[in-house]
Parts: C-alpha cells; structure tokens; sequence
C-alpha cells in the first residue's frame, strides 16, 4: 500500500511538472536563466528536455557550485542533447534521467560531480544514448537500463572510473538491465564500479557471459563480498593476463 501510494505521489509530481527545453542561444551553462525556453533556470518541479527544441543539437554545461534539479531529464529527445559535467549536482526529483529518446541521441559526459536519479536511468530508449564516466558518483534509486533501441549498440556506457550504486529507494527493488543493443564497458584504468542493492549476480555474470559487459583488463567479476548487502561488478585482467603476469614474476625473481 505504502509503495502504491508513493508511486501515485510520483504521477502527479511528474503530471504536473513545468515542461522546459534547453535552446541553443546563449552561453552553454545550465544555471542561465536566458538559456531556457521559459526563460528561467529549472527546478525540481521541471520536465526537462535537452534537444534545442527537437530542432538540431544542444549542448549545456554544468560546473562546479551548480547544483541542477529537475522533475525528470530528457537529454536527446526528437534532436541531439549533451551534457558535459565537471563538477557540481545533476537530480532528477521524482523520475527518470534518460539519455536518447523519442529517435533522438543523448550524450552524458561525466567528468565530476554528483549525479541523484531518483528513478532509472536509461540510456538508449527509442533513441540512442551514451554515458561516459571518468569520475565522480551516481546513485540510482531504480534501474540502470541499458539499450532497449532497434540498431546497432543504442545503449552505451564507459565507466572509466567512478563508482555507480542502485540503491532501490525508490521501490525496494533496483537491478541493472542490459539489452541485446547494450553495452556496458569498464575503460580507462578500469577501476569504476557498478554496486547493486541485493544479490543480482546471477543476472549479471549472465550479462558478463553474453558479452553485453566488458572491460579493458579483458575481464569482469561480479561478487557478494566486496561491498556487503550488494552485487558489485569491476573488471578484472583476464585469466590469460593472469597467468602471463605470474610467469613473468617468476623469470624475474630467478634472474635475480
């Protein structure tokens, strides 16, 4: 009943929500009033779109001190949206953040800084979505769904580093979901993380087994152990890495 009720609170906050759209015309920064097209700086009552209006590509920024709030973000929808963020806050109040919608591309560059979903995150849906990560922290109070588009990877995420937790606030119930057009790829030095409430590991060493999760160390483990009460996947180097590293340990301690 609680959940139910919760769930109705939601509807209505996002029903309600003031409708916005970035508009390519100004500065490029998320906290300029005239960069929008209600001409005001969006709260967390607003249902934003990053799009120029679904007419070409917008790209907004958001730095430190910022401290972004919507109801729900659309970056990508019928036209291109990026974020590129180097500090500050991105939240979504009471729904989804989701980058490529409605046949349109979204693209979230994660430098620094928080990012707070209070639903899913989604990246590729009924458009193509991609997620680059090379630091600071997500938490998702849902799902992580990755690539739920027709073609080629729609649903793309590199987590170079960082750390990605699904707490399931939002419900009691948060999984990490890839589809057959998903990737979710552990890049740069291949220390990211991705925590998950709960023991999901058999769906995700399924994912690992069917390719949809790779890293740059060759490998990926998934585990009950490293971060108690979660599924935690990293990367790993690869069996064969392994082994050709302890063979070289061996020839150096004997030329020694």
């Amino acid at each position: 009943m609680k959940k139910l009720l919760l769930l109705f609170m939601i509807v209505g906050l996002v029903s309600s929500a003031n409708a916005v759209d970035f508009i390519e015309t100004g500065d490029g920064l998320w906290d300029t009033a005239a960069n929008w097209s209600d001409a005001a700086v969006p709260t967390s009552g607003s249902d934003v779109k990053i799009s120029n209006l679904g007419t070409g590509n917008a790209t907004v920024a958001i730095g430190p001190g910022v401290n972004a709030m919507t109801s729900r973000l659309r970056v990508g929808y019928d036209g291109g949206g990026t974020i590129n963020m180097t500090g500050g806050t991105l939240t979504t109040a009471a729904d989804d953040l989701r980058l490529g919608w409605n046949s349109g591309a979204g693209t979230l560059n994660l430098v620094a800084g928080i990012v707070d979903i209070w639903k899913d995150l989604e990246i590729g849906q009924g458009g193509v979505g991609t997620l680059t990560m090379t630091s600071g922290a997500i938490t998702v109070h849902d799902d992580l769904e990755i690539g739920q588009a027709l073609g080629g990877n729609a649903g793309l995420f590199n987590l170079n580093a960082g750390t990605v937790i699904l707490d399931n606030a939002f419900e009691g119930d948060s999984h990490l979901r890839l589809y057959a057009t998903g990737l979710l790829h552990f890049g740069g030095t291949g220390s990211g993380t991705v925590q998950v409430f709960g023991d999901d590991k058999n769906n995700i060493q399924g994912y690992i087994d069917a390719g949809l999760i790779t890293s740059v160390l060759g490998g990926v483990a998934v585990d009950l152990t490293t971060n108690p009460g979660y599924t935690t996947v990293y990367a790993v180097p690869e069996p064969a890495t392994m082994i050709l590293l302890g063979l070289g340990g061996m020839l150096l301690r004997r030329k020694k």
